[in-house]
């Protein structure tokens, strides 16, 4: 965990490393979810873009909109057109619940040893493995002994914890106004 922790600003980190919850349940989760989008309160989408760019979400860091941000993560540009409030909610409080469509996290282990996370995609018989810094490493089918899923997001949980309320109502807000 403290790999993906990394990837943020140095301000972010140990944040991240402290608010780190347990594994909740799926029913412990979806209870969650909905207690805090009943209790949230109003967002406010501008205030939710400067959410977005801070060292403190540090969501632009991997996730782009338009021409701005990282590549790490998917492209959030229009993404309010197809997530719902919930949806948007779960994926910033439980980033490994489920993962967007060619951003699954995988382990790669190497016949020469060692393991690597990140998100694949095949390039012909290339496996281009990007990892949370957003690293790129370009491996032949020779040097990879196993790929397997990962049983957790690249996407640091407890990321929430990290903003006030009012801050992730806002960031809700606005990822709901990217149409």
């Amino acid at each position: 965990f403290s790999k993906l922790a990394a990837a943020f600003p140095q301000s972010v980190r140990q944040a991240i490393l402290d608010a780190r919850p347990a594994d909740p349940t799926a029913a412990e989760r979806a209870a969650r979810l909905q207690q805090m989008e009943v209790t949230l309160p109003k967002g406010d989408h501008l205030k939710g873009h400067q959410v977005f760019r801070s060292t403190k979400a540090g969501c632009n860091a991997c996730h782009r909109i338009a021409y701005d941000g990282g590549v790490i993560g998917p492209d959030l540009t229009r993404i309010g057109a197809i997530r719902s409030r919930r949806d948007l909610l779960e994926a910033i409080v439980a980033p490994s619940a489920s993962y967007a469509r060619g951003y699954e996290p995988v382990i790669v282990t190497l016949k020469r040893g060692g393991s690597r996370m990140g998100i694949a995609r095949r390039d012909g018989d290339r496996l281009h493995l990007r990892d949370v810094t957003g690293k790129e490493e370009v491996y032949g089918q020779a040097a990879i002994k196993d790929i397997t899923m990962a049983e957790v997001s690249i996407m640091p949980s407890g990321l929430d914890q990290n903003m006030s309320r009012q801050e992730l109502a806002d960031l809700v807000a606005f990822l709901e106004s990217l149409k």
